[in-house]
């Protein structure tokens, strides 16, 4: 999941350098349409980083140049992009401007819009997940124009691509020889949390450790009276997914992403610890189509619980209360076992 902080900067960055961008920024993009009464430049902004990752905000540019006495160009907003360019087919546009001028000397308009957008999807939308490099075609764009002849005039649609014609994303994951996910201790050896601080090996410090050392065994050496009582009750131990569980009976679903990881983490720990089971296995059996693909370990004899951890991780807004519901139903039928 992308960090919301660093994603508004990248997304402020980005733009800003957009809209600086002088009038005549059409020698930036490639032309890709022209005709006696118009002119169409479009392509993605150049970047100093060659590679582009999933997540990255990336910035189209397209400018007119036209004859305002024989066209009128339609405005170029947010249907434009999105007509051509989904969310279903992967884009999530972020934010769009649009500067018109006026060449006095030629008499001349143009427009001059940017489209800032990150790639979060798969390219082939049936597909749930989709490890390593990702190649999207960027889609056929259009304009709509209209002859300046009258109120009868005809319209018409002009049609480009923009320049280059296909974006190459690269993951950020690094995957086996198959091309697949690795299992979740490959990327997280220490289980998600944070790897212990090593501190530097000075005399002093050893002194000072092993003071505070000796103060908390005598501590609680003294307050063995009164910790018996919480000990016992405390001696057989709580497993953590349950902690999460009751975490979440005392949590209103406000706030769906702190909801949905908080339930995410109990769903892995679950996994982890009652069912000796690795549910980020299932991203794998997620691209796989037949069963002889399929381990024989019982990774997929939990239809309920795979399904439940795919939907998860897609977080849909507005459903962190239906699939707390879903899990506590699959937790009693396994206890019921």
């Amino acid at each position: 999941m992308i960090d919301f902080v660093q994603y508004r900067f990248r997304m402020a960055a980005a733009l800003a350098l957009a809209a600086c961008l002088p009038a005549g920024a059409a020698e930036l993009a490639a032309e890709v349409y022209r005709d006696d009464s118009l002119t169409v430049h479009a392509g993605l902004q150049a970047s100093t980083r060659q590679v582009v990752h999933f997540g990255d905000v990336l910035v189209l540019i397209v400018d007119v140049l036209y004859d305002p006495s024989r066209v009128n160009i339609q405005e170029l907003d947010e249907s434009f992009f999105t007509s051509a360019w989904p969310v279903s087919k992967g884009a999530e546009l972020v934010d769009w401007q649009v500067r018109r001028s006026v060449n006095r000397e030629s008499e001349q308009e143009s427009i001059h819009a940017t489209f800032g957008f990150q790639i979060l999807g798969c390219p082939n939308e049936d597909t749930p997940t989709c490890p390593g490099d990702r190649s999207y075609a960027l889609p056929e764009f259009a304009i709509s124009v209209a002859e300046s002849n009258g109120r009868d005039a005809a319209t018409r649609l002009i049609r480009f691509r923009p320049w280059p014609e296909t974006v190459q994303v690269a993951t950020t994951l690094q995957n086996d020889e198959e091309g697949q996910l690795l299992p979740f201790s490959a990327y997280f050896p220490t289980g998600g949390y944070p790897e212990p601080m090593v501190g530097a090996g000075r005399i002093r410090e050893a002194y000072v450790t092993a003071g505070i050392s000796l103060a908390v065994l005598i501590g609680g050496l003294l307050m063995w009276p009164f910790r018996s009582g919480a000990q016992e009750k405390t001696a057989a131990g709580q497993p953590r997914w349950q902690q999460q569980l009751q975490i979440l009976d005392a949590t209103i679903a406000e706030d769906d992403l702190r909801y949905a990881d908080t339930l995410r983490r109990c769903l892995v720990w679950y996994c982890n610890d009652e069912l000796q089971l690795d549910p980020f296995v299932w991203l794998d059996l997620a691209e796989s189509s037949s069963d002889s693909d399929q381990p024989s370990s019982g990774q997929h004899n939990h239809a309920a619980l795979r399904s439940l951890f795919i939907d998860l991780l897609h977080t849909p807004a507005g459903q962190s209360a239906e699939f707390r519901g879903r899990l506590q139903d699959i937790v009693s039928a396994e206890a019921a076992k």
